[in-house]
């Protein structure tokens, strides 16, 4: 096995530890866990990894480049559920 750095693009979730991640199609979902303040959290990360889709996304976000605060690229949850 290869780990490989990979580019991101929208929000940055803060680090954690004692999580649960599991890979669904080409999605890897990540839940709750324990941030560095020792908070725990419930929140879900989701991150897409399929290329084509993630380009998809990219566009549609420039494309409504008025309503992201600062360039930044948000996705709504109904962009990453298909």
């Amino acid at each position: 096995m290869t780990w490989v750095g990979v580019c991101t693009y929208g929000i940055r979730i803060e680090p954690r530890c004692n999580h649960m991640s599991f890979l669904y199609g080409s999605r890897l979902i990540c839940y709750g866990g324990i941030n560095q303040k020792g908070f725990v959290s419930g929140n879900i990360a989701i991150l897409e990894m399929d290329q084509k889709k993630i380009q998809t996304m990219l566009v549609a976000s420039q494309e409504k480049d008025d309503e992201t605060p600062e360039g930044k690229v948000v996705f709504q949850e109904n962009d990453l559920i298909s």
